[in-house]
């Protein structure tokens, strides 16, 4: 729970301060009140807090002297000022100090909240400005800047702001930027605010723009122009420059997506929720690239492309357990795919489940135990998703390969050899006419001594196990073709389509037509 300090030397407003906010909602309690900022900076030495909701005119030292004073012994404490005084020196006084709004009596309840959610955000986030930044315009500027850009602030307030903060709302054309680090520079700080420095720089290349940070570290551009036809031609033209500028000062990977062209500053959120999309592309196009809306739908235009991942082919060398065929042709199905112009990163993103499913399945069906490990799908989609570079997933995907294939590999060695070949050979050719005695014939084995092996190491009887591998395959049919029941039932191996719905109910409980009719695409 983050602790607050309300000040004020009206007990009223104490009082109904403590009751506007549902404080607890936002993880936050009133650790104390004082009726003025002598008595605020005593309560402060003696318990310290996060935050500090403080009045401006107060006796014997105002809002803004307690600030300064709290400042010198803890600048990470965040400061909102409440004022009856609508007094521009009073305003740019208090931002000068570096606080986190400035709000009017009677206070906005919607405001506040919306002030007090963005400083939570900021106490949790990672990257902190320098100390020297700490005193000017920027700290409130950029608290704004993000409102603005993800729709959390009011239009009134907004404009409200706009005056002090020198925020332009006039233009007729917006367009917002992204520009994402590579590397992590949570701990350095310093060289993130060179970038986030030298990026600023560019508002004059611009003519007119506003640049801050968001919580993610993505430094962000909001571009304004009456030209229409140029608004674009010019954004795209700086983030060439800039991005070569900041690739040969820094020697660092940058990744700049361009959002929509919007018409007014209210709907400014729409461009920078696209640029936010269009990071994902991320994983199919690499870093140092600028990405937009049209580039990506052009070159979808002209380019059609499927996947060429083979379910069955990769289960076999999942199951001849060759980590080196395994990575080749992981290698290799990627490679594929970028031999277009574009690649959509949900294909890449699906290529990677189907072969965590595929070496999920393989040991369901070997029935290896992995019982512990396991983990759902939507776990499996989420961790696949925030993967973030190409190397990630298919790094990601090889190392998932080698913990399996171990694991493989070390139930293997408490299955008899003559058992390891004869699974393998049953879930490559679970279609064909199998039996103990054909099995026996061909592994030189005495079909009585192979049924008796086979149940003790398998955990179950022959019969049992190839049904088993029958229909799960025609459970995956079904669900993932628009092929009749019939033919699947002899895809699977069943002359008899009537003895496969049998034996399909027997297994899962429900005939395969119930099934069929209960998937949802």
């Amino acid at each position: 729970m983050y602790k607050v300090l309300l000040v004020d030397d009206e007990v009223l407003i104490l009082n109904g301060l403590k009751n506007l906010i549902q404080w607890n909602e936002l993880e936050m309690t009133i650790e104390d009140t004082a009726l003025n900022g002598e008595e605020a900076y005593e309560k402060f030495i003696n318990n310290p807090v996060d935050i500090v909701i403080t009045d401006i005119t107060m006796p014997k030292l105002n809002g803004l002297q307690l600030i300064r004073k709290i400042k010198e012994i803890n600048s990470e404490t965040k400061f909102i000022i409440l004022s009856g005084y609508d007094d521009f020196n009073y305003a740019k006084e208090g931002i000068s100090l570096g606080i986190e709004n400035y709000i009017l009596k009677p206070i906005n309840e919607e405001e506040l909240e919306a002030t007090l959610d963005n400083t939570i955000k900021k106490l949790e986030s990672s990257i902190k400005k320098p100390l020297t930044e700490a005193v000017d315009l920027e700290i409130l500027k950029e608290n704004i800047l993000y409102r603005w850009a993800s729709d959390s602030i009011s239009n009134y307030e907004l404009e409200e702001r706009s005056f002090v903060l020198g925020i332009d709302l006039f233009y007729e054309n917006y367009m917002a930027a992204i520009i994402k680090i590579k590397e992590d520079l949570k701990e350095n700080s310093e060289m993130y605010f060179k970038i986030y420095n030298k990026v600023k720089s560019y508002e004059k290349e611009l003519n007119s723009s506003a640049v801050f940070h968001d919580l993610e570290g993505d430094i962000t551009i909001i571009y304004g122009s009456n030209d229409e036809a140029l608004t674009y031609h010019n954004m795209k033209a700086a983030s060439d420059k800039l991005l070569k500028s900041l690739r040969e000062e820094f020697s660092l990977n940058f990744f700049i997506t361009l959002g929509n062209i919007e018409k007014s500053y209210k709907t400014v959120y729409r461009s920078y929720f696209t640029a936010k999309e269009l990071q994902k592309y991320i994983l199919s196009s690499g870093y140092n690239k600028i990405i937009s809306i049209e580039h990506i739908s052009e070159m979808e235009k002209q380019n059609s492309y499927s996947s060429n991942f083979d379910v069955q082919e990769f289960r076999k060398l999942i199951l001849s357990k060759d980590l080196k065929s395994i990575n080749a042709y992981i290698d290799y199905t990627y490679e594929q795919l970028f031999k277009k112009s574009i690649v959509k990163p949900e294909e890449l993103q699906n290529i990677a489940i189907k072969m965590m499913l595929v070496l999920k399945r393989t040991l369901k069906e070997l029935n290896f135990s992995t019982e512990g490990e396991d983990e759902n799908l939507k776990e499996l989609i989420f961790e696949v998703c925030n993967l973030r570079t190409m190397e990630q997933l298919t790094g990601a995907l090889k190392t998932k390969c080698e913990e399996l294939i171990e694991k493989l590999k070390n139930n293997y060695n408490s299955v008899s050899p003559v058992i390891q070949q004869i699974l393998n050979y049953i879930n490559q050719n679970f279609k064909e006419e199998i039996s103990l005695k054909t099995l026996s014939f061909k592994y030189n084995v005495n079909p009585s001594y192979l049924g008796q092996i086979f149940h003790k190491e398998v955990g179950m009887a022959f019969s049992d196990y190839l049904n088993k591998v029958k229909n799960e395959k025609a459970k995956e049919l079904l669900l993932s073709t628009n092929l009749k029941v019939n033919d699947i039932a002899k895809m699977v191996g069943y002359v008899d389509t009537s003895y496969f719905y049998r034996r399909f109910k027997e297994y899962f409980g429900i005939s395969p037509s119930t099934l069929r009719e209960s998937k949802s695409y």
